[in-house]
C-alpha cells in the first residue's frame, strides 16, 4: 500500500506486506499466548504501520483496537493494557485509566507508531515515549499515566495479548497493519524502527535485516499469511 507518512506535510511511502483486518468480522485479530515466564511488564516497545479504515466498522464505539491484554475480573492497571484509535479520531493507551493524544487520526495514509513503556521511571510522563512518524508526541489531552514501578498487563504469563483487536475477539480493528514489531525488556525510540529517506521529508521503515538485528521478542513481516 501506498499512503502519507510524512510529519506536516503530505507525501507518499510504500510499506510492504500489510494485513487488512475486517472489523465487519469481529472475530478478526491476531493473538499470542505468553508462556508461563510472560515478557517483561514494567519496560517494552511496541511499533507498527497503520492505515484506518471507515469508522463506520467500529464494534461497540471502541473505534480501532490495535494491541490489547487483559485479565481477570477486576479492571485495573495491573489487569488491562489497550492501545486503540477512538471514535474521536485520538490515539488511547489505556492502563484502565487513560492516557490521550490530542492529535487526531484520519484514514488518509499510513502512520508508524511507537508506544516505549518503562513504569520504572521516576517522571510520570517519560513512562510512555508515543512516536508518531519519527517525532515524539508530547501533546495530550488526559494523561493518567501508570504508576511507577507497576507491572502492566502486556506481558502477564499465560494470557493472550491480542494485535488487531480489542478484547478477545470481541471487538475488532478496521483497516491495515504492517511490520509490527514487540521488544520485551527495552524502552525504544522510533529511530530503531524507521529513518526518513534522503529528502529528509518522508519516515519510512527500516529494511527487515535492521528490524531483526533488535532481536525482536516478535515481528510480523506478514509474509506468511
Amino acid at each position: 500500500l501506498m499512503g502519507a507518512a510524512s510529519q506536516g506535510s503530505g507525501g507518499l511511502v510504500s510499506v510492504d506486506n500489510s494485513a487488512l483486518f475486517d472489523a465487519g468480522a469481529s472475530s478478526d485479530g491476531l493473538s499470542r499466548m505468553t508462556d508461563s515466564s510472560g515478557w517483561n511488564q514494567k519496560t517494552f516497545t511496541l511499533s507498527t504501520w497503520f492505515y484506518l479504515g471507515s469508522n463506520a466498522a467500529s464494534i461497540g464505539g471502541v473505534g480501532w483496537p490495535i494491541f490489547a491484554s487483559d485479565h481477570g475480573s477486576a479492571n485495573s492497571e495491573t489487569t488491562w493494557w489497550k492501545v486503540r484509535i477512538n471514535t474521536s479520531s485520538q490515539l488511547v493507551i489505556s492502563n484502565w485509566n487513560d492516557v490521550i493524544t490530542t492529535q487526531v487520526f484520519r484514514d488518509i495514509g499510513w502512520y508508524h507508531l511507537v508506544i516505549g513503556v518503562d513504569t520504572r521511571q521516576a517522571v510520570a510522563a517519560e513512562r510512555y515515549h508515543v512516536y508518531v512518524n519519527g517525532q515524539r508526541v508530547t501533546a495530550f489531552g488526559t494523561t493518567n499515566y501508570p504508576s511507577q514501578d507497576i507491572d502492566l498487563a502486556w506481558g502477564e504469563a499465560s494470557e493472550d495479548h491480542w494485535i488487531g483487536n480489542y478484547d478477545n475477539a470481541a471487538y475488532a480493528y478496521n483497516g491495515y497493519l504492517a511490520e509490527t514489531v514487540f521488544k520485551s525488556g527495552s524502552q525504544l525510540d522510533a529511530d530503531s524502527f524507521g529513518e526518513f529517506d534522503s529528502s529528509e521529508l518522508y519516515w519510512t521503515p527500516k529494511s527487515q535485516s535492521d528490524i531483526l538485528d533488535l532481536s525482536p521478542t516478535f515481528y510480523l513481516d506478514n509474509e506468511s499469511v
